[in-house]
């Protein structure tokens, strides 16, 4: 059973409301309908809930413009913010740099944005409000992946379980930020100028392994041009890495008191990346535990997905 509601992340529900719930986000440029494979794996014994993330696939800019008028920040163009399509507008390069100077004046002065991430977290506090006082369990892939250790530090009492993939836990070196805002402005430009091809070459990197090979591959795509490419834009900008909070394993000790395993980290055997990171963090705190998936890269859920959902399954169980 898939229903919508009409809440402005866009949730979409699978399985049934007795069982376990599961909260599952999708990463920078995906959609709800990224987890539909992984669902088949999960909704039989969970009630699965897909959230939408901020600035993907809506179509009507008022929806996206009330999510973020209150996430005005020192370092981003007012303009930009109270108006995200002047970045389509011809003299969109120089509103970029705009962007791009006010970001690196911010990582100079050593500014995060918890402002976007509240504003999220209180979202989907209030999205989860019907089933308040239950377990839940959430899973978040990249940027949303992110969104959840931000939620986990505002709202601890709320979760149970963790799953990451493939997550990023944050920047401390000031010139880590200043290439990752660096690299932030370039993608965003690139899927403003170019957003037909964009996908294509985004795909070429190393870190998605074979994924083109994919028999699945054109269907991932399809999904991607579901999105409107200036909302995906500024979602990056206004979420980069380069300006959250990072999330040590120190945190953790933070939210509970909790001596069995609280977060599951899921990593690409082929994604070098992440594999480094994963087994940092993991050897650092005990609740913290780790699962490979043998010839995996950077999306193991949308390459591997019954593999994936057998290490859910077992961490949840």
């Amino acid at each position: 059973m898939v229903l919508n509601t009409g809440h402005s992340l866009l949730p979409t529900f699978h399985g049934d409301p007795k069982n376990p719930i599961i909260v599952l986000l999708h990463g920078w440029l995906g959609c709800t309908q990224d987890w539909e494979t992984t669902l088949d794996y999960l909704a039989p014994n969970f009630f699965c809930i897909c959230i939408q993330l901020p600035g993907h696939t809506y179509d009507d800019y008022e929806e996206v413009n009330e999510m973020f008028e209150n996430c005005l920040t020192p370092y981003f163009e007012p303009s930009v913010l109270s108006n995200p399509r002047l970045l389509t507008d011809p003299d969109h390069e120089i509103t970029l740099s705009r962007w791009h100077h006010n970001g690196c004046a911010a990582i100079e002065l050593n500014q995060t944005n918890e402002d976007v991430f509240d504003i999220f977290s209180d979202l989907l506090l209030d999205m989860l409000f019907p089933f308040k006082g239950k377990k839940i369990s959430f899973i978040g892939y990249s940027m949303g992946g992110r969104f959840l250790l931000h939620f986990m530090k505002k709202y601890p009492s709320v979760v149970d379980k963790v799953i990451l993939e493939s997550t990023n836990f944050g920047i401390t070196s000031k010139q880590e930020r200043l290439n990752r805002w660096e690299s932030d402005i370039k993608y965003a430009r690139s899927l403003i100028k170019n957003p037909s091809t964009f996908f294509d070459k985004w795909y070429d990197a190393e870190l998605w392994g074979p994924i083109k090979k994919d028999s699945e591959y054109p269907i991932l795509i399809d999904r991607r041009h579901l999105n409107t490419p200036i909302f995906c834009a500024q979602s990056l900008l206004l979420f980069s890495l380069a300006f959250q909070s990072p999330f040590l394993p120190a945190h953790l000790d933070e939210l509970g008191t909790s001596k069995t395993s609280t977060i599951l980290l899921i990593h690409g055997e082929g994604d070098d990346k992440y594999r480094t990171l994963f087994e940092t963090y993991s050897e650092k705190n005990s609740r913290i535990s780790r699962y490979m998936v043998g010839q995996g890269h950077h999306n193991t859920h949308f390459s591997h997905p019954r593999v994936f959902s057998r290490a859910v399954l077992d961490f949840l169980s």
